[in-house]
């Protein structure tokens, strides 16, 4: 499951994304594509630290 954090009155526009579950299985690269994807779309550079 993935959450998200904007973080109010900075510079730039921050937002965490917060990958939450068991670190053995392995992350749902569909949900990520779909979250990087709509981020993308509003001109936001996404990186995501696994």
């Amino acid at each position: 499951m993935v959450y998200y954090h904007r973080w109010e009155n900075e510079s730039e526009q921050i937002i965490t994304f917060y990958v939450l579950g068991n670190p053995q299985e392995k992350v749902d690269e569909t949900e990520l594509n779909s979250i990087y994807n709509k981020f993308k779309h509003l001109k936001f550079e996404v990186l995501f630290y696994l």
